[in-house]
């Protein structure tokens, strides 16, 4: 069966003159005009630290109108990892990041978390290929992720990227 999935904020004006940003002003409304045009799921869009997706109030908000849409967040995108690369997060920032995700993840059948490890936080150097590469290793040690799958998001060539999936702890 074929299942179709939109980034979330294509149905809403540009936020501060970006494309791809949380739409703060419009993000109820997706859901239902997104249902609307025969989608079955979104991908969620965390731009900064005050994505709704981390207050509370706001989780059982976003789980209702999944629930009163008829639509799934299948996946989310950590945009808000974009400035920089991936080592410059602190283990705390990165571990309530996750938290606030697993809070809600089954109750909106997320099935994935992408991680940008691209442009600005793509990794230009030796020195910051290990210093990502163990980050992501501690993101996936101090995570369960019964509910849904890590991706990363990369402008890596292939055999970079190869060599950075092919450390024993990522496999």
């Amino acid at each position: 069966m074929l299942r179709l999935a939109m980034v979330q904020g294509r149905l809403s004006s540009e936020v501060a003159g970006k494309f791809q940003y949380f739409p703060i002003h419009n993000w109820r409304s997706e859901f239902f005009k997104a249902k609307e045009l025969g989608f079955d799921s979104l991908e969620w869009i965390i731009s900064d630290f005050s994505n709704p997706i981390f207050d509370e109030a706001s989780q059982n908000e976003i789980i209702d109108l999944v629930r009163d849409s008829n639509l799934e967040i299948s996946s989310i995108s950590l945009d808000l990892l974009m400035p920089k690369t991936l080592n410059y997060f602190s283990d705390k920032e990165i571990k309530w990041i996750f938290d606030n995700i697993n809070k809600i993840a089954k109750k909106v059948k997320l099935s994935r978390v992408s991680i940008p490890i691209e442009e600005t936080c793509g990794i230009r150097d030796p020195q910051t290929f290990n210093k990502v590469q163990g980050k992501l290793i501690k993101i996936l040690n101090l995570n369960s992720f019964n509910e849904y799958s890590i991706a990363i998001e990369t402008d890596m060539a292939p055999n970079v990227i190869s060599n950075f999936l092919n450390h024993k702890a990522l496999q």
